[in-house]
């Protein structure tokens, strides 16, 4: 879900003329306003505020008005099923990954096809926009992640060190960094800047599902089929908390707005919230009759 303040799609809109600064509204004239032969108006085209993009098996992605439910564009994606979507944080774009290798920036606005981001020899797991709407970022089962220029096809940086498909890539807050979460047992922290591989967070036993930074970028969170998550110190890379009660595989966990605490899921048909400051279980979350794979 995102809020769109910016240009808007025709489909839902609202349609304003202004005169100046001086809107034309229901039961004004032209005359009253001021408007005289050859006057110049302006048309003013505000999206919906509200608007939700979702990802299908069927090879397309579709931009829906949050308000009215409306289908506002469909995307379709040529022949391969869509693997991510995102919208970018300025609400003009929206990246659509897929199976086949590629991911495509399109217009919120229009619903076009803007460009295709070509280069990973496998399926795209993962995209995201930087915080600031100017940098992509793709993880792949080729064992890489790429960060992208928006606005063009250039890659900026190919993040190669894993050994194993790369599940999940993201951005901290400032997008100075992104951080990699792959099967090979480790997730990575990088320079968005320059690619460079700055720590190899090393400690699980096994794949590494999801990575991710807190709201301050202090903190990173990783979840494991070792069954643990993991709280990381990101400016020298160790390990501050591992999270260990979960009885079954961890398939994802994040942190709360605050930073204060950490929400896991796992397969052990529970979720467990635990404290940031002490690594300790606040609380276990159960009732589920099956595994549990997402929780926000």
């Amino acid at each position: 879900l995102a809020y769109f303040p910016a240009l808007g799609t025709p489909q839902g809109s609202r349609v304003r003329v202004l005169h100046g600064s001086v809107e034309v509204t229901s039961g004004k004239t032209l005359e009253s306003v001021g408007v005289i032969d050859k006057a110049t108006l302006t048309l003013v085209i505000e999206p919906p505020k509200w608007c939700v993009l979702t990802a299908s098996d069927d090879n397309t992605a579709r931009i829906w008005n949050a308000t009215s439910g409306l289908c506002l564009h469909t995307l379709a994606v040529d022949s391969s099923r869509v693997s991510s979507v995102a919208f970018a944080p300025h609400g003009k774009l929206a990246l659509i990954a897929s199976y086949c290798g590629t991911a495509k920036m399109w217009s919120v606005v229009s619903g076009k096809r803007l460009h295709t981001l070509e280069g990973h020899r496998g399926e795209i797991k993962s995209a995201s926009f930087s915080h600031d709407s100017t940098l992509a970022l793709t993880s792949s089962a080729d064992c890489t992640a790429k960060i992208w220029k928006v606005g063009s096809v250039a890659c900026l940086h190919t993040l190669a060190g894993h050994g194993r498909p790369v599940n999940s890539a993201a951005f901290s807050p400032g997008s100075t960094l992104t951080i990699t979460a792959s099967d090979d047992g480790m997730a990575r922290i990088w320079s968005a800047m320059s690619g460079e591989c700055l720590h190899v967070l090393e400690g699980h036993g096994r794949m590494v599902n999801t990575a991710s930074f807190s709201f301050d970028g202090a903190l990173a969170l990783t979840a494991s089929i070792d069954c643990s998550a993991k709280i990381w110190i990101v400016t020298s890379g160790e390990c501050l908390y591992t999270l260990a009660g979960h009885s079954k595989p961890v398939f994802s966990a994040a942190f709360s707005p605050d930073g204060a605490l950490a929400l896991t899921t796992s397969s052990d048909y529970t979720a467990k919230i635990w404290s940031v400051a002490s690594g300790e279980c606040l609380y276990t979350l159960a009732g589920h009759g099956k595994l549990v794979f997402s929780a926000a």
